[in-house]
């Protein structure tokens, strides 16, 4: 078996990433698999399914939704607590040593994981041969830096009593011509991570292979490049999941849609393909023979001889055309309802004391919600990796917090309008509504109550502060008398 030759957990999940990755890649690389996802009928043509399938376009369900639920997860900046001062000033600000910030990363790293199932992180370190100052680790980047890792990346993985003990991972290199400075190829390599023994001290050895064409036949080859040892005790490679089954195998959360979408994809076209033909009258010539000469134009005329003759235009009653669209109505929604599971809370037992299912109700229990705490742990786990490099103990505390939005509030601007109505009757104040109607993304996050306030006050009209004033007097006359501010109708207080 070759280095490059992807292991059992590569292979299983092969199908998922395949499907996903075609997805995300959006209309043109669902055009690119052709018959995979659109089947050619048996009738067709090479040239009308060429036409068909140029066609077609992607509805984004699967993508959006994605990015919906990183969105939700990401809805304020999460809070740090008691990460290390280097990590916040060397690390965090340029976490790949590309000028990428944490903030960026970690929603990308969800993103990933969320897609496929899971995502792994890579955290490596230039060498160095004592604790550079701070100075000196930013301007040569001698930091600990994180490299993201696909599902498909991870050729093999073993695991001995829960620590990793040998991981197999492809990477695509942009490498340089010798021949022509302006000329760039892209090799895969491959690098084998083995934890060992060195002088009875544990450590990890690297290989590293890279791909290599035999000139005889153009057959792909690896050679063993180079050899190191790392100065940490362990792998330090991090996975994260949001669709576990077991050590590097996981099931996306969302697969059921990705097929659905694919499915959508096909239905789509033909569709599309109905409505092109339907479109087009086709004109019918009833009792012709050979001395019938047809003219169709604006200063033309038809004489049939035949008194039984007859020219009109035959056209689609539009059932298909109709069941089609609610067909691809009822896919729609099935597919939002697919996604709207994440936010739903998950079924538990019936039998459980008060106690408990008070303790259910005060925390969010969807799956979305799991995925955020375990995001949460794995993040510690990645921040111990970190620290593993310049050999010192994470703080008990260090942690990041996440600030998700986890309601499932399908309909945003109904209950909107909602808002607003218990604002007119009293019932809640307009700071509530503003602040509400931010986390429905209907406000921009960046603006505050106050400033708003002083938007409304320059109001020519006047109209909005004046109701504000408004309220506010009604409400301080009616604290003053003593009166309930929202008085129930008088069937009701009896």
């Amino acid at each position: 078996m070759g280095v490059n030759t992807p292991g059992r957990i590569h292979r299983e999940q092969t199908e998922h990433v395949t499907i996903v990755g075609d997805l995300l890649g959006g209309t043109s690389v669902m055009r690119t698999c052709a018959e995979k996802y659109l089947p050619r009928q048996k009738f067709e043509t090479a040239d009308d399914y060429k036409t068909r399938l140029n066609g077609a376009t992607l509805y984004p369900a699967y993508k959006e939704t994605i990015g919906s639920m990183r969105g939700r997860v990401f809805a304020d900046r999460p809070l740090r607590h008691d990460i290390p001062e280097w990590i916040k000033n060397e690390v965090f600000p340029d976490v790949d040593r590309n000028g990428q910030t944490i903030d960026i990363f970690l929603p990308k790293l969800f993103d990933n994981a969320l897609a496929y199932g899971h995502v792994g992180v890579l955290v490596d370190s230039p060498e160095f041969d004592s604790t550079p100052t701070l100075a000196v680790a930013k301007e040569k980047k001698l930091h600990p830096y994180y490299v993201m890792v696909n599902k498909n990346q991870i050729l093999d993985a073993r695991a001995e009593d829960g620590t990793l003990v040998h991981l197999r991972l492809a990477f695509e290199d942009e490498v340089r011509d010798d021949a022509d400075e302006f000329l760039t190829t892209t090799k895969r390599t491959v690098r084998v991570y083995d934890k060992v023994l060195a002088n009875g001290v544990p450590n990890v050895q690297v290989r590293l292979y890279v791909e290599k064409k035999t000139p005889t036949d153009g057959q792909v080859e690896y050679d063993l490049v180079s050899t190191r040892l790392m100065a940490v005790p362990e792998i330090t490679f991090m996975c994260f999941s949001t669709g576990f089954e077991r050590t590097f195998v996981s099931k996306p959360p969302l697969i059921d849609l990705a097929y659905l979408n694919a499915k959508h994809w096909s239905l789509q076209s033909s569709y599309d393909t109905m409505c092109m033909i339907a479109m087009i009258p086709i004109l019918t010539l009833i009792g012709a023979d050979a001395s019938t000469n047809l003219l169709i134009g604006s200063k033309s005329a038809v004489k049939i001889s035949n008194p039984d003759g007859d020219l009109k235009y035959t056209e689609h009653t539009g059932a298909a055309m109709r069941t089609g669209r609610e067909a691809l109505d009822k896919l729609k929604e099935e597919m939002r309802e697919s996604g709207a599971k994440l936010l739903l809370p998950q079924l538990t037992s019936a039998n459980k004391t008060a106690t408990q299912a008070s303790e259910e109700a005060q925390r969010e229990n969807s799956p979305l919600a799991t995925m955020v705490v375990d995001f949460a742990t794995s993040f510690r786990e990645l921040l111990r990796l970190t620290c593993m490099w310049r050999k010192e103990a994470l703080p008990e505390g260090a942690r990041i917090e996440l600030r998700p939005n986890l309601k499932p509030d399908f309909a945003p601007t109904d209950t909107a309008q909602v808002l607003i109505n218990a604002a007119d009757r009293n019932l809640i104040s307009f700071q509530t509504v503003f602040d509400e109607l931010q986390r429905r993304s209907i406000i921009q996050n960046t603006l505050t109550w106050e400033e708003e306030k002083s938007r409304i006050a320059k109001d020519p009209s006047g109209y909005l502060i004046r109701s504000l004033e408004v309220k506010e007097k009604v409400q301080d006359a009616r604290n003053e008398e003593g009166q309930d501010s929202n008085p129930l109708p008088q069937s009701q207080n009896q």
